[in-house]
């Protein structure tokens, strides 16, 4: 897999590769550290904020980096909308996986240094 991802990256600006769920299955975990990162893809209203912490826990376990995330299934018309939607934004408890404060690299990404995530307030809520 590292091979032949080596080749796609010298061939193109972004390749996307599309792996089975990361919790039910571990294929997700498998490939993730060969890559730059993740992008959590989750359902409006299914899945669960537990879900959310549980696969970046994951990734973080397999020092995946955790890019940003998708919302699948966001009602788009309706009175509602986007109320419903602006609502999964706001949270009074983000979710922030337990990280280690010991070493060097562990205390730059603790510290915001140049190993940092994006914030959980800009995605993976």
């Amino acid at each position: 897999m590292k091979v032949v991802l080596a080749e796609l990256r010298a061939q193109y600006d972004v390749v996307l590769i599309d792996s089975p769920p990361l919790l039910p299955v571990t294929d997700a975990a498998a490939v993730a550290p060969a890559t730059d990162g993740a992008i959590l893809v989750c359902r409006f209203k299914e899945t669960t904020r537990d879900q959310v912490a549980a696969a970046v826990e994951a990734l973080d376990a397999v020092s995946a980096r955790v890019l940003g995330t998708v919302f699948t299934m966001v009602p788009s018309t309706g009175p509602r909308a986007y109320a419903q939607y602006n609502a999964y934004y706001r949270t009074d408890q983000p979710i922030r996986p337990a990280r280690p404060a010991t070493g060097s690299a562990n205390s730059a990404r603790a510290s915001g240094g140049p190993a940092a995530r994006p914030s959980p307030s800009r995605g993976y809520q």
